[in-house]
């Protein structure tokens, strides 16, 4: 198989002029808010430079068979030289509604983050993508002082969701979830033999429990639940309003710390499927490392060496500590 590229901009295709230059073509998918990127270094000898907010439509893949993986608008371009000529273009994901990152004040009460989701998207003139199970999460009370993104990507930390927004899409899915179809499927993508790897494993702080406390006001005192076992345990400091709310922001927090206790860099043979928020069942790397992970991040890049994908993962929060539970 021979690795392919595809770029178009303002329907006309550029993949012959870009190939006859290319040093190198890099995309970059990043989850939950974080904007995606693409990268071209070209040998420049004389080539006409991409106006500030161009657009390119960009496909990878293999031979024929090719996977669009977004569309970028240019915002910025660089030149340096170093035995050659190199102009640099830089560009970020196209941005549906510039309005889901505008700052704005809310007071949300009595209601579900079903109901908060559906109104963002509303506004935002975005389409929802919410798992059933998300939609019915009760929210007492919430003062927002943030954009429609950061809010979500607040609530998402504190129940233990992911929030993305992809093409004309807003989805929330729980985070032991990551990656899950419409259906509710979740694929996994099976890795066996890397190109290369780099493991590293935080021995030195392994929670045990998280307690996270809450008001009682008809007993008058703070009282708290905990979330895991006795031991190396993490207090939450922020009071939450009821057992049930701190019930769950303990329950989010400690999948939060399993999942940054370890973390590991795979760089593999050039795979569009891979993506941030997909799972990957990592196999023959030995104990500690061969299990399910979260990709969090990944780098697809075309250049002389061929087609790679560089991925950066977490380990998949809902099961490894949280199964001893």
């Amino acid at each position: 198989m021979i690795p392919n590229f595809r770029i178009e901009t303002n329907g006309r295709d550029l993949t012959e002029a870009v190939r006859s230059r290319l040093l190198k073509l890099t995309v970059k998918d990043e989850a939950s808010w974080k904007s995606d990127a693409m990268t071209l270094e070209l040998i420049d000898d004389g080539i006409e430079w991409p106006k500030a907010g161009q657009e390119f439509s960009v496909a990878l893949g293999y031979d024929n068979v090719l996977t669009s993986v977004g569309r970028f608008a240019t915002k910025h371009v660089g030149v340096a030289m170093d035995g050659k000529r190199i102009v640099k273009i830089e560009a970020a994901a196209m941005e549906q509604s510039s309005s889901l990152k505008s700052q704005r004040e809310q007071s949300w009460d009595g209601t579900t983050l079903g109901a908060i989701a559906e109104e963002i998207v509303r506004r935002n003139q975005l389409k929802p993508a919410i798992f059933d199970e998300l939609k019915s999460i009760a929210i007492e009370h919430e003062d927002q002082t943030e954009s429609d993104l950061a809010f979500l990507c607040r609530l998402g930390r504190r129940h233990d969701l992911t929030v993305k927004v992809s093409g004309r899409y807003l989805m929330l899915t729980p985070a032991d979830k990551s990656g899950a179809n419409p259906d509710g499927t979740i694929p996994v993508i099976r890795i066996e033999k890397p190109i290369r790897f780099e493991y590293s494993g935080d021995q030195t702080q392994r929670y045990t429990g998280v307690r996270a406390y809450w008001y009682d006001n008809e007993a008058g005192e703070k009282r708290y639940v905990m979330y895991g076992k006795d031991g190396v345990v993490l207090e939450l400091e922020y009071n939450k309003i009821t057992e049930v709310g701190a019930r769950k922001a303990a329950e989010a927090k400690f999948r939060e710390v399993v999942r940054k206790g370890k973390t590991l860099t795979l760089t593999v043979p050039g795979n569009v499927q891979l993506a941030a928020e997909r799972k990957i069942d990592v196999r023959g790397l030995g104990p500690g490392i061969d299990s399910e992970w979260v990709i969090k991040s990944v780098e697809h890049s075309i250049d002389g060496a061929g087609f790679q994908s560089n991925l950066e993962c977490s380990i998949d929060g809902s099961r490894d500590e949280l199964s001893k539970l």
